[in-house]
Order: structure tokens, then C-alpha cells, then sequence
């Protein structure tokens, strides 16, 4: 019987710790062009920072129940955006404004900002990070295997780089638009195949926990 027993609690043991974490994440991000389209302008003191017409070259999802790693290409979608009104105490920009994806005739992703802040990296090279929120066009979640989320406001970032002379409160207007990304987090459901481990999770571990305190 003790070796029975001893089996028994490698084989916990072993469950324990292959056990899968419970809630995963994917992130589906969309790639912005690195060809220089668009814009970037800021009109100074306490208006918006603009973006217009800068192209997005195609969206991907990492970690998604389907087409995970996938790259899809668009042709014709462009990233427009006005941040909230800048505030030069913090030197960032305020919630509000509007973010969208669209070719015109279909919005892939849109919504409002919750802050942005543009940051020098050189004498003209500019960064701008962002954070915002939005909803994302179900034929895309579909597609990635999340369409539970369509109509759920997600949690996005904004990273880009553009070449501009000027710094805000002072403005400035730039074509020189460079590569970047927008992306959101999404918290995943567990499969009901990950659910049934769970229960092994917790199965071993009352084990484990029986095993200790047994007198």
C-alpha cells in the first residue's frame, strides 16, 4: 500500500505542476505602415493632437483560439484619430477625442482615447504612446475566434513615430510618418478542455493537501 501511495503522489505531483494557469490572454494588433503615409499635426496650446490618413498595413492576433499568428493583409484602411484637449501641467493629452480603422465604407476598430503623450527620441524624431478604448468589428473578432467580445469595449495602445520640428505645447505638423502599431489585450475564456484540467488542478491539489495533513 505505501507504494501504491508513494505512486499516487508522483502522479499528483506531476499533475500539479503541468496543471495549466487558468485565463490566458491574445492580443490582436494592427500594424501600421512604415511607407510615411499620412499625417501628424498639433494646432499648440491646449488643442488636440491629429492624426490623418495613416496607413495600416495588415492586423494579426497572438495567442487566439484561431488564427493564432496569422497575418491578414488591408488594402485601403487607413488610422485617423483627435486625442483629448492637452494639458500642460502633465504635458499629456486628455481622455476623449476618437481613434477609428476604416477604408471608408467599414470601421475595423473605434473608439475614444484615455490619454496621449508625445515623447522626443533625437532633434526631430517623435514617439507618440497612447492608451485608449474601443470596440473591434465582429467579422474580425470571428475571425480570430473571440466573437463573445463583439460589442465589449477593450483596453487598446497606441505606439507611433513621426519626424516633427516642433514639441507640444508649441505646434507642429508632420507627413514624415513612420511605422507603429495599435493594439488590444483580451482576456480569453478557458476552453471546456481546460476547464476538465482544472478540475485536475484542483483534484491534485486536495490531494497534496490530504497527503500533508494526514496523521
Amino acid at each position: 500500500m505505501k507504494k501504491i501511495s508513494g505512486i499516487f503522489f508522483v502522479l499528483l505531483a506531476f499533475l500539479c505542476l503541468t496543471a495549466p494557469a487558468i485565463g490566458t490572454a491574445a492580443l490582436i494588433t494592427f500594424n501600421l505602415s512604415d511607407a510615411g503615409t499620412g499625417s501628424i499635426s498639433f494646432a499648440g496650446g491646449s488643442s488636440s493632437l491629429i492624426g490623418s490618413g495613416i496607413g495600416v498595413s495588415n492586423v494579426v492576433g497572438m495567442g487566439t483560439p484561431l488564427n493564432n499568428e496569422v497575418v491578414v493583409p488591408l488594402d485601403g484602411f487607413t488610422l485617423s484619430f483627435t486625442t483629448g484637449a492637452f494639458d500642460s501641467s502633465t504635458g499629456t493629452f486628455g481622455p476623449g477625442g476618437s481613434i477609428l480603422v476604416s477604408n471608408g465604407a467599414t470601421d475595423l476598430l473605434s473608439g475614444g482615447f484615455g490619454y496621449a503623450e508625445v515623447v522626443p527620441v533625437g532633434p526631430t524624431f517623435r514617439f507618440v504612446g497612447a492608451s485608449f478604448f474601443d470596440t473591434l468589428h465582429p467579422a474580425v473578432l470571428d475571425y480570430f475566434g473571440l466573437g463573445g467580445f463583439a460589442g465589449v469595449y477593450l483596453n487598446g495602445n497606441l505606439n507611433l513615430s513621426f519626424d516633427a520640428a516642433g514639441l507640444p505645447p508649441g505646434a507642429f505638423s508632420s507627413t514624415m510618418v513612420y511605422s507603429g502599431d495599435l493594439s488590444n489585450d483580451i482576456s480569453v475564456v478557458p476552453e471546456p478542455g481546460a476547464m476538465v484540467l482544472f478540475g485536475s488542478y484542483l483534484a491534485c491539489m486536495t490531494g497534496l493537501g490530504l497527503r500533508r495533513f494526514r496523521v
